[in-house]
C-alpha cells in the first residue's frame, strides 16, 4: 500500500502500517488474545475520529488509487487482520456482509460498526465483554463521535448482560430516541433499528417509553428522504408491537395501519413486503375493542390484499398471503382461509388465485355488498399500476366482479382500462 505524504497524521499512518505487518506476521493467534479488546477499541476509536482526515487528500485521487494509505483505510486493514487471526468465523461473516467496505468509507463507517457488533454477538467470543467494558462509558460522553460509536455498537447488543442494568438501558433508550431524529440518515436508520432491538430484547424498559417510542417509529416509517430509514421503521414497529401487544394501543393501532397501507404500492420490494408484514401483524394482535376501527383500515386495503398474491416479488407475495389470512376475519372471510394453500395461490399461472378471488366475490355478494363496491371502485387503479403481474390479476378480478353484481352495481364498474389491454382475459 502506498504511503502518501499528508499533513493529517503521519505518525498514525506509520504506526498503523507497522501494526498491520506485525499482526499479519504472527504465527499464533493466542499472542494477541490478551490485548484483543484494547486493540479493537483503539482501532474503532481511530476510525470514529478520523473521517475528516480523508478530506485532506483529494477525493478524485483516492477514487483512482485504492492502494493509497490513509489512517482510516489502514485502521480498517489492521482490524481485518486482527479478526482473520483471532476470530476467523466472525471475519467470514463480516466479509460476506461487506462490513470492511462500510468501515473503510467514512460516510458508512457506523453501518460497519453495527455489523461488527452483530458478528461478535453471534460469536459469543470473550472479546465482546472486554470491548463493551471499554465502550460503555462513552454512551454518556459529550463527544458526538465517541457517543455515536458506543451507541451504535451497544444498540445491536441489547440482550447482553452488560446492558441489562436499568440505568444503562434507560440511557441507551434515551440516546436512541434522540438520534432517531438526527440529521444524518445513517445515524437515524441505525438508531431506529436499535429501538426495535430494545423493544424485542428489553420489553419492560421499552414499555416505560411506549408513547415516545411508537411516535418516533411512526415518524421514521414515514421517512420520505430515505427508504432505508422507512424500512427500518416498519420493522422496528413490528418488534415494538410484539412487545406492547394490542391491549393499550388505542388510536395508535389505526395510525400504524395507515402508515403501513401508505407503503403497499411502494416501488421498493423490501419496503412493500415490510408494509404487508406489518399490516398482517396488526391484524394478528388487534383486540376485540379495536375490531370496528381496524376493520375500516382493512377494508381500505382489501383490493391490495386480494391482488398482491401475484406480486412480482415472492417476498411481497408471501407477506400479502399472510396478511390476508390474518385480515380475513375483519372482512367476514375467515372460512375461506381455512383450506388455503399459500404456495398454490402464488403460482405463476394464477389459477388458484383466480378461484380464491371468485370465492371472495361470491361471499361478498351475499354478505357485504358495500365491500364488493370498494373492490369495484379500486380495480381500475390496479389495472394501471407499475407491475404487469398485478395488472393481469386486476383484469381477472374485473372479469369476476360482474358475475357477482346486480345491474346497478355493474353500471358503476369502469371497464375502460380493461378494454385498453387486449392481452387481458
Amino acid at each position: 500500500m502506498k504511503l502518501p505524504y499528508t499533513e493529517s497524521d503521519p505518525w498514525s499512518i506509520t504506526v498503523l502500517a507497522a501494526l498491520q505487518e506485525v499482526i499479519i506476521g504472527l504465527n499464533d493467534s493466542n499472542e494477541i488474545l490478551l490485548l484483543l479488546p484494547e486493540l479493537c477499541y483503539f482501532l474503532l476509536c481511530q476510525l470514529s475520529r478520523d473521517p475528516d482526515a480523508e478530506m485532506l487528500i483529494s477525493a478524485p485521487l483516492l477514487e483512482r488509487n485504492e492502494d493509497i494509505a490513509t489512517p482510516h483505510r489502514l485502521a480498517v486493514g489492521v482490524l481485518q487482520a486482527v479478526f482473520n487471526k483471532a476470530l476467523p468465523e466472525a471475519a467470514r461473516e463480516l466479509d460476506a456482509g461487506d462490513a470492511w467496505y462500510f468501515l473503510a468509507e467514512p460516510c458508512s463507517f457506523l453501518k460497519g460498526v453495527a455489523q461488527l457488533a452483530r458478528a461478535l454477538g453471534c460469536s459469543g467470543h470473550s472479546l465482546l465483554d472486554g470491548l463493551l467494558r471499554l465502550l460503555l462509558p462513552s454512551l454518556g460522553s459529550s463527544s458526538t463521535t465517541s457517543r455515536d460509536l458506543s451507541l451504535v455498537f451497544c444498540a445491536e447488543l441489547t440482550g447482553h448482560p452488560s446492558l441489562h442494568k436499568p440505568q444503562m438501558l434507560h440511557l441507551l433508550l434515551q440516546q436512541l430516541l434522540s438520534k432517531s431524529r438526527d440529521g444524518n440518515a445513517t445515524v437515524r436508520l441505525l438508531a431506529v433499528r436499535g429501538l426495535g432491538t430494545v423493544a424485542k430484547c428489553a420489553p419492560e424498559e421499552a414499555k416505560k417509553q411506549q408513547k415516545a417510542l411508537l411516535a418516533t417509529l411512526l415518524e421514521a416509517s414515514g421517512e420520505a428522504t430515505s427508504l432505508e430509514v422507512a424500512w427500518e421503521g416498519l420493522h422496528a414497529l413490528i418488534k415494538a408491537l410484539g412487545c406492547f401487544g394490542g391491549s393499550h394501543l388505542g388510536r395508535t393501532l389505526q395510525a400504524v395501519a395507515r402508515r403501513a397501507s401508505a407503503h403497499l404500492q411502494q416501488a421498493d420490494d423490501a419496503l412493500r413486503a415490510a408494509a404487508f408484514e406489518l399490516f398482517g401483524h396488526l391484524a394478528e394482535i388487534a383486540q376485540e375493542k379495536h375490531i370496528r376501527g381496524f376493520a375500516k383500515e382493512v377494508r381500505d386495503v382489501s383490493t391490495a390484499l386480494l391482488l398482491h398474491f401475484q406480486d412480482p416479488s415472492p417476498a411481497v407475495g408471501k407477506a400479502c398471503c399472510t396478511a390476508f389470512i390474518f385480515c380475513a376475519p375483519f372482512l367476514s372471510l375467515r372460512e375461506l382461509t381455512l383450506d388455503m394453500d399459500p404456495a398454490a395461490l402464488m403460482d405463476v399461472s394464477g389459477t388458484q388465485h383466480s378461484q380464491l378471488m371468485g370465492r371472495v366475490c361470491q361471499q361478498l355478494a351475499q354478505t357485504d355488498q358495500a365491500l364488493l363496491e370498494v373492490l369495484t371502485a379500486e380495480v381500475p387503479k390496479y389495472m394501471q399500476c407499475p407491475w404487469e403481474e398485478i395488472q393481469i390479476a386486476a383484469c381477472k378480478l374485473a372479469g369476476i366482479l360482474p358475475q357477482n353484481m346486480d345491474m346497478w352495481q355493474l353500471r358503476r364498474l369502469d371497464l375502460r382500462p380493461l378494454l385498453q389491454r387486449e392481452w387481458c382475459t
